[in-house]
């Protein structure tokens, strides 16, 4: 776990020190995104060594953790699209995947292959909006002088694209290797895939700061697309 602490650190001191060039932006709420997924952490691996025959084991602070990472996330795919359409499914979709995880918590004393399973899709469905914007900046946008790779926005997305595709695999598989544990390293595949994967979804986060703070004219990624033009 010590790697998921330094990275996500490592990220909350990136966001502090870019604080006068996110203030009053959508990106200044990185940094208690990021100040919440680290306390979590640190909790919920505190909980795990004090608790071990507590019923959902330290479960429930990781679905608090998904709750926020699906509302953040999707609040900044509601303001990266400009399609109304798409505007809606994202609102839609956040809310059912919250709401879902919401109602486990507070009518299932056992929850832990239905949390799972729900952030498998709620992963999924930001793989998908993610696959949509990076198909309507490559494909659909007529705008070929802005290097993406110079766009915040971007490096972000492909965070989160990179980090829920290896997620979900191994999420989704979860209770095959519960009952026939797979270990890499001296460590269960299903915990160390979510922290190596985290390399690339904090690294991503990282570099969108610094370039939020090197290249303000790309701070906004979606450009004049025509609305019966997106998908």
């Amino acid at each position: 776990m010590i790697s998921n602490f330094i990275l996500e650190g490592l990220a909350l001191l990136v966001a502090l020190y870019n604080l006068k060039h996110i203030r009053q932006t959508r990106y200044f709420y990185f940094i208690p995104l990021l100040a919440f997924t680290l306390l979590g952490e640190l909790g919920a691996a505190n909980f795990a060594r004090n608790y071990v025959n507590f019923t959902t084991g330290n479960i429930h602070i990781y679905l608090w953790i998904s709750v926020f990472h699906l509302i953040f996330f999707g609040y900044q795919f509601f303001n990266i699209f400009r399609s109304r359409k798409w505007k809606l499914i994202t609102a839609t979709g956040i809310t059912l995947a919250v709401s879902t995880l919401l109602y486990w918590f507070c009518f299932f004393p056992v929850y832990t292959q239905l949390y799972l399973n729900t952030d498998v899709t709620g992963g999924f469905f930001l793989c998908c909006l993610s696959c949509v914007y990076i198909y309507q900046e490559f494909i659909l946008s007529d705008d070929h002088e802005i290097n993406l790779f110079h766009v915040p926005d971007f490096w972000m997305v492909m965070g989160i694209l990179l980090y829920h595709t290896g997620v979900s695999i191994v999420f989704s598989l979860h209770y095959f290797l519960k009952v026939s544990p797979t270990y890499i390293w001296g460590i269960k595949i299903y915990h160390l895939f979510p922290r190596i994967a985290s390399f690339f979804l904090y690294g991503s986060i990282m570099t969108a700061l610094f370039l939020w703070k090197k290249n303000k004219n790309a701070r906004s990624t979606s450009r004049s697309i025509q609305q019966d033009r997106t998908t």
